[in-house]
């Protein structure tokens, strides 16, 4: 899943996928680790963010609405920010969101389709 180039990165960055984006921080020598992961039901799903993120840190938050499982949003810190990280539902990739929303989803008899 390509990374959105954020305001406040410089002209000229390129697009590049998460995969990419690890493999060329371990590349430079950074330990880069796997997020731990949380037990919703009997499904294991990667762990929401705790801590807030740096200001102006792209988010993902798990949603159940008619039309996505997740939505990005970018940290200010302000009363939504603080809510959705209360409320344990921040992640910082996509992917991480939607499998969160389909677990709760499923542990409480719905179905995804």
């Amino acid at each position: 899943m390509p990374v959105t180039n954020w305001a406040g990165l410089g002209k000229g960055m390129k697009e590049i996928t998460e995969a990419q984006m690890v493999a060329a921080l371990r590349a430079k020598g950074y330990s880069i680790r796997a997020p731990g992961l949380i037990q919703i039901g009997g499904i294991h799903v990667p762990k929401p963010l705790m801590t807030p993120p740096p200001r102006g840190t792209q988010y993902w938050c798990a949603m159940m609405d008619e039309d996505a499982m997740a939505y990005a949003f970018t940290w200010h810190g302000d009363r939504y920010d603080e809510l959705a990280l209360k409320r344990g539902i921040m992640h910082v990739t996509e992917e991480n969101a939607v499998a969160h929303a389909k677990a709760l989803i499923k542990v409480s008899g719905g179905t995804c389709e």
